[in-house]
């Protein structure tokens, strides 16, 4: 994942800065609450879980990795070819970023304050779902670039999705509802069918780039004559 510098954010703040708030920005910006649900992907044929799971393996067979505030240091990794479900709750979770690029499906919740601050890398074939509702979470943006499967990204924390989204071809569905959000470039130009939704103030400022002919108000919409073109 790329550094944050070019939008001010050049590290995650310190678990032991006495001067932090958990619960919101500084330059009296925003008062977030962390918490949404994430759907689970579907249709995927993961591995089964086993040893190689960093967290816990649930009744569904998924591998659950549970990150706590200031948790899990170093990137968090989901094992090739199995669905994970990541929850990084609590300040700087999962800061060092989460990396599902090699996993069968994931889900990646984003709940605390500047969680998940290295971004997060989705499958490349299968169907991801990350939710950033921390302030500052995902500030090094999230990373689709699936070309088989469906993309999911909810940016409601202030200033979240900070760098930008990046579709790949796959379906993408994107919703930027945070203060500052996604502040960074959404491209989905290749995707086979895209969704952008910028409702949070001063969200999208770089603008999505949609496929050719699919823009629709300040967004993307998949509901236009050829624009929802993915295989079945």
């Amino acid at each position: 994942m790329s550094a944050c510098g070019r939008y001010g954010y050049d590290a995650a703040p310190s678990p032991d800065d006495p001067e932090r708030d958990a619960g919101s920005v500084d330059a009296g910006i925003i008062s977030v609450t962390d918490g949404g649900d994430l759907p689970v992907p579907v249709d995927a044929a993961p591995a089964a879980c086993d040893e190689r799971c960093p967290g816990e393996c649930s009744e569904s067979d998924r591998c659950e990795i549970q990150c706590p505030g200031g948790g899990c240091s170093g990137p968090v990794v989901c094992p090739e070819g199995m669905a994970c479900d990541v929850t990084c709750t609590g300040f700087a979770a999962c800061a060092d970023g989460v990396d599902c690029s090699a996993a069968a499906d994931c889900t990646v919740s984003c709940a605390g304050l500047a969680s998940c601050f290295e971004g997060v890398a989705c499958p490349a074939g299968g169907d991801c779902a990350v939710a950033c509702s921390g302030a500052l979470s995902c500030a090094a943006g999230v990373e689709c670039a699936t070309d088989g499967g469906t993309c999911a990204v909810e940016c409601s924390g202030a200033q979240s999705c900070a760098i930008g989204i990046d579709c790949g071809e796959g379906a993408c569905a994107i919703e930027c509802s945070g203060e500052q959000s996604c502040v960074g470039p959404i491209d989905c130009a290749d995707s086979c069918a895209c969704d952008v939704s910028c409702t949070g103030e001063q969200a999208c400022a770089a603008g999505p780039v949609c496929p050719a002919g699919c823009g629709h108000l300040d967004g993307c919409s998949a509901a236009g004559a050829g624009c929802a073109a993915c295989e079945a």
